[in-house]
């Protein structure tokens, strides 16, 4: 789990320090808007078909291909939301993870998979999420879009809060 530390710099100028404790004080906007740099970040890992650290992902076999052409395709982005991250608001915090099983097997592979139940079918690690060895490592500029968004989510909170009084 990663922790945020704040140091709060403030102007008295319209609302002051009253203002800025109201809008941390429940962060929920600053924290959504760090769930959708993370949403967004996750896509295009999809779209890009690259882990979190700019690697490709390993090539889908042939089969796999097959069994897609065969249900219909399937909409990588959809996927990604769907099937592989969930975002939910947790009082607050927000909580981005790996929904299921099929999640779990593409960010860290699954070399033990069988195709129903019979021959081997090895999945190999497509990972999307910013983890490496049980561990956040968070790549270059995704730290710095984070904070910047939770900073922009709590300066529009104290705006909000300003305007009302």
């Amino acid at each position: 789990m990663a922790t945020v530390v704040l140091t709060v710099k403030h102007r008295t100028e319209g609302g002051g320090l009253e203002a800025w404790s109201a809008a941390i004080t429940d962060p929920t906007p600053a924290l959504l808007s760090m769930g959708g740099v993370v949403e967004r970040f996750v896509e295009s890992r999809f779209e890009t078909q690259t882990d979190p650290w700019g690697a490709a992902w390993a090539a889908v076999s042939a089969t796999t291909l097959a069994l897609r052409e065969k249900l219909g395709g399937g909409d990588a982005l959809a996927l990604a939301s769907k099937v592989y991250m969930r975002l939910r608001t947790r009082g607050r915090r927000i909580v981005v993870g790996i929904a299921g099983s099929a999640g779990r097997a593409r960010q860290f592979g699954a070399p033990n998979n069988r195709i129903f139940g019979r021959a081997p079918a090895p999945i190999p690690p497509r990972p999307a999420m910013p983890l490496r060895g049980g561990r956040i490592d968070l790549p270059g500029g995704l730290r710095e879009q984070l904070m910047d968004a939770f900073r922009e989510g709590i300066r529009s909170a104290v705006r909000n809060l300003r305007s009302r009084s």
